[in-house]
């Protein structure tokens, strides 16, 4: 059975400030919540409105750049500085947090969930799970100065360095974003709030599968009086965003911009993916889990 390490989250977490009510997101064109795409007047847009109190932030890759270089050893930033952006804002968006506190968010997930309705004054941490995978990398929100996050920071720069110079293949590349990405946050989360050094991502590996992660860790979560987690299901089922009834009501698609004349509802989840994926192809950039044949290509 794993238990929570309540002197992580019960003493060094209880003195951390509240969340500061800052919601960061990261593209390559800061002015994307005027865009008409079905994916921000049913995502972003959303946000905003629902989160009327917030202030949000979006950062393009010349900030993400420029917030590394300014928060980096010149060691640590050189060993970054010619990575694709994807890697970069992998490690930025833990700096940010750390430093600031607020809330990160991937831009290509829909919201009618305001922040208020599950973020309380006493909420310090915000880490949901990606099914019983491990923990989210696409949402997290933290007070400043979390210390999960420094540690995150560290291990993100150490795990760098151990997969060093991979042979760019296309298996190599995509392994090494999804490495420093989401399994590296969340060993980091499983060593520091829990001090378990046993997490393998494999649903079979080292005994930790999908029934272990239900019980041993959101129930442990669950009691934690400064950390809040839900069990995401992208697309349709996570914190910010969650269909009721088969239904998304009160949602106002413009016609023209649909690419299929039937309602989003849980059944026809395809039309969110073609939605992303046009998405995507307008700014003729890559969702991270197809970019990796054209990010071999760029560095060849």
């Amino acid at each position: 059975m794993i238990q929570v390490n309540n002197g992580v989250n019960d003493f060094l977490l209880e003195d951390l400030d509240t969340i500061p009510k800052i919601i960061n997101f990261t593209w390559k064109d800061k002015n994307i919540k005027d865009n008409n795409h079905p994916m921000i007047t049913n995502g972003l847009r959303k946000m905003i409105d629902l989160n009327p109190e917030w202030d949000v932030v979006i950062s393009d890759d010349e900030d993400v750049e420029d917030y590394l270089k300014e928060n980096l050893s010149s060691k640590d930033y050189s060993d970054i500085k010619y990575k694709h952006v994807v890697e970069k804002t992998d490690l930025w968006r833990l700096i940010k947090l750390y430093n600031e506190g607020g809330v990160y968010h991937d831009l290509d997930r829909y919201c009618n969930i305001s922040f208020d309705d599950f973020i309380t004054e006493d909420i310090k941490f915000i880490l949901p799970t990606h099914e019983d995978f491990g923990f989210a990398h696409c949402l997290m929100g933290t007070a400043p100065k979390n210390p999960i996050f420094k540690q995150a920071i560290k291990d993100n720069i150490e795990e760098r360095t151990q997969l060093g110079n991979q042979s760019l293949n296309y298996e190599d590349t995509k392994n090494k974003i999804l490495i420093l990405g989401s399994i590296t946050w969340s060993k980091t989360v499983f060593n520091t709030l829990f001090d378990f050094t046993g997490y393998d991502r494999k649903k079979d590996g080292n005994g930790l599968n999908w029934r272990m992660m239900e019980d041993d860790i959101r129930s442990a979560l669950y009691e934690c009086k400064h950390t809040t987690t839900k069990k995401e299901i992208p697309w349709c089922f996570t914190s910010t965003f969650c269909i009721s009834g088969g239904n998304l009501d009160g949602y106002d698609l413009d016609p023209d911009l649909l690419l299929k004349e039937e309602p989003i509802t849980y059944y026809n989840q395809e039309l969110f993916y073609q939605y992303r994926k046009e998405f995507y192809k307008n700014f003729d950039t890559h969702h991270w889990s197809d970019l990796t044949k054209h990010w071999i290509y760029e560095q060849q």
